[in-house]
């Protein structure tokens, strides 16, 4: 599991722990579901209602869905996001490495907090940081993750 997915993990457990619920959104990974999910959507396949799936008490997942790739000229999926933040008070989206080919160009204009998973030497945090500004992100953060591996028993 690559350490977004991980950070993605903790920050929706600690948000359902606080009590908040929560939405969580794959629109990176590429790993076809057995269930419809954000691909399907922005192909017109589906409707909203197929996409999001309760999977326990204040905790909802859309996963990627049956297809390859993701519809990049769709606006579903931004209208699934800002209606998912209508209900849930947490809603994270995993859309991938900046300067990959990723789907963080669509979630640009949403009044959105970025979360970087920093890994990478300072220089290259500083240019996705600006390649995030040049995408239309005002909130960017960086995260470093802690020895997640010491943690796991």
């Amino acid at each position: 599991v690559r350490e977004s997915e991980m950070l993605a993990k903790r920050l929706a457990s600690d948000a359902l722990d606080h009590g908040l619920s929560v939405a969580h959104v794959d629109a990176a990974s590429g790993r076809p579901s057995s269930e419809p999910g954000i691909t399907d959507l922005a192909a017109g396949r589906v409707g909203f209602g197929d996409v999001v799936f309760k999977v326990q008490e204040g905790l909802a997942e859309i996963p990627w869905g049956h297809l390859e790739v993701l519809d990049h000229d769709s606006s579903r999926p931004v209208t699934l996001v800002e209606a998912l933040a209508e209900v849930y008070e947490v809603v994270l989206v995993a859309a991938g490495a900046i300067g990959a080919d990723n789907s963080l160009g669509l979630f640009a204009d949403l009044d959105a907090r970025l979360v970087l998973v920093g890994t990478a030497s300072p220089a290259r945090l500083e240019a996705c940081r600006n390649e995030a500004a040049r995408l239309g992100f005002r909130q960017v953060e960086v995260l470093a993750p802690p020895n997640w591996r010491a943690a796991v028993a």
